[in-house]
């Protein structure tokens, strides 16, 4: 309860945060010129969501396929894309108890859907915090110093990152061996299964593709919608993954609500200047709003085509 308390805590400060930018930027924030580019950057945006829809779909069903769990790709993709847009509950976990109830609609055994979803989620974390590190080699003006000078070198960063992306699945094992009493009960009574070598480094590539297309998304609207010739696309992928992790781990942020357009605001400020940081705050997320609205209309085609 108390981790609920503190995440709508957050969502509030980080909704008033960006709101007080919003006011306080209103008259320098660049206006969208609908050229062709601009629509162009607009439609990629839009697509982008039912397209990592779509790889999470192919992700859930190679991670049900190695534990015996046999799913074709469209049957997969009809109970990620339905369960999206549940996420805008108040709670950040509505789509993960809708993709449970889904798969068991289909059929599908429970124990490996939440196995393979726990999968999921420690998987995205732990890239996620990769991103970050890499991000802050890259981008922090400013040396450490005291302990953590050593992250001024970039073999450390960059290894660290390495690290925390691949942790999951040597973490899989430790925990079944220390404590397998738990992992069966986050497992609903199905020990979690630590995937094959092979299945984790896929598991690690789609998730990370499904971060570079957010972030390629970030970037052409700054690019395309807004005319901010500013920061390289590299930049975009790091920033926009650490923002979104960002509100992906809060408790009770309904889709990262206010606490993604906060970090937003803070990690793209120096970049693309406070205004076009609030501009692309905004037509984020109202994108990915839509972009989640599509996916979810698929998943209705997708089930009325049985």
């Amino acid at each position: 309860m108390w981790a609920r308390r503190v995440g709508f805590f957050l969502v509030a400060i980080g909704t008033i945060y960006f709101a007080f930018a919003l006011v306080s930027n209103l008259a320098d924030m660049p206006r969208v010129k609908m050229t062709p580019s601009a629509l162009a950057a607009g439609l990629f945006s839009l697509i982008v969501v039912p397209m990592t829809a779509a790889l999470l779909a192919l992700l859930f069903r190679i991670l049900l396929d190695d534990l015996g769990v046999v799913v074709r790709w469209s049957a997969a993709f009809k109970i990620i894309a339905l369960s999206q847009m549940a996420k805008y509950l108040p709670g950040n976990i509505g789509h993960f108890v809708g993709r449970a109830a889904l798969a068991r609609a289909q059929g599908l055994p429970l124990g490996p859907v939440i196995s393979v979803t726990l999968l999921e989620v420690i998987w995205t974390l732990a890239l996620g915090l990769g991103i970050a590190a890499i991000a802050l080699l890259l981008l922090l003006d400013t040396p450490l110093r005291g302990p953590f000078d050593v992250l001024n070198q970039q073999w450390v960063v960059l290894g660290l990152a390495g690290a925390l992306a691949l942790a999951p699945w040597p973490a899989i094992a430790l925990l079944n061996r220390v404590s397998p009493g738990l992992s069966r009960r986050l497992g609903n009574g199905v020990v979690i299964s630590r995937p094959k070598a092979l299945v984790a480094l896929v598991t690690a590539a789609i998730l990370l593709s499904c971060f570079c297309l957010l972030g390629a998304s970030a970037f052409v609207q700054a690019r395309y919608l807004f005319a901010i010739d500013a920061g390289e696309l590299l930049s975009f992928i790091m920033l926009f993954a650490t923002a979104w992790v960002a509100g992906y781990v809060t408790p009770g942020a309904p889709g990262g609500l206010g606490v993604r357009e906060a970090a937003l605001l803070v990690l793209f400020s120096p970049i693309l200047g406070p205004a076009g940081a609030v501009s692309l705050g905004i037509s984020s997320r109202v994108l990915t709003t839509l972009g989640d609205g599509l996916t979810f209309l698929l998943g209705l085609v997708f089930r009325a085509r049985g």
